[in-house]
């Protein structure tokens, strides 16, 4: 994985938001996949969680409120991202995958972070992930949905995805598979904009159905 988000790091958020619709903040879509994957894992026991392709650290401060008791790391190749991480947060971080401890993660969320992985290093990526992660452990895979046309134009938009290939689900199942993994849970997300948050409880009835802006796949072992 490049360090390609190096040249990125001081303008990310802002570079974020301008790929955004005006009526949305991408602030809602960090804390949307945290809430999600904290009513996951709810009553299951989490002592460490890894942040997979952090960047800056914008979903570090919701993991360390969703997960009070859990040790926070961030793994980042782009030490410029990592370095505005650091000053936002007292989690660990790490931009050597070879240096974070194996076996040790509860969670691992992986949040829109494969699709810029390139088609040939995405398996090997994975199985990476899957060495971090503790015997119960899962892994929190979220993604863009190529298969919704506002999630395709803010993708067009975002000068740092110019590069980046979308994966559907079924991609990201069949590299589970693949690598000897289970997918215990799978659902398109983020039905409803932020605007209508408050109608959110509806999306449980619709993850069956390819129109949601991402998509979550949870992996274990």
């Amino acid at each position: 994985m490049k360090a390609e988000f190096d040249q990125y790091a001081g303008d990310y958020c802002r570079l974020l938001e301008e790929a955004l619709p005006s009526t949305e903040r991408a602030e809602y879509f960090s804390t949307y996949k945290v809430d999600l994957l904290a009513q996951r894992v709810q009553h299951q026991s989490v002592a460490a969680v890894l942040d997979f392709g952090c960047g800056t650290g914008r979903s570090i401060p919701y993991l360390a409120k969703a997960f009070p008791e859990a040790t926070i790391y961030g793994f980042d190749p782009s030490e410029e991202c990592l370095k505005l991480a650091e000053s936002r947060s007292n989690a660990l971080f790490e931009s050597e995958i070879e240096r974070l401890p194996k076996g040790h993660f509860d969670i691992i969320l992986a949040a829109n972070v494969f699709h810029h992985v390139s088609v040939d290093e995405r398996p090997a990526v994975l199985k990476t992930c899957a060495s971090l992660l503790a015997d119960e452990g899962r892994i929190a895979l979220f993604e863009h949905n190529p298969f919704n046309p506002l999630t395709r134009w803010v993708f067009e938009r975002c000068v740092f995805d110019r590069d980046a290939q979308m994966l559907p689900m079924s991609e990201a199942k069949n590299l589970a598979k693949n690598a000897g993994l289970t997918v215990s849970f799978n659902a398109y997300t983020l039905f409803v904009p932020p605007s209508l948050r408050r109608l959110r409880f509806i999306e449980r009835a619709l993850g069956r159905l390819p129109l949601g802006a991402q998509y979550y796949v949870e992996i274990s072992k």
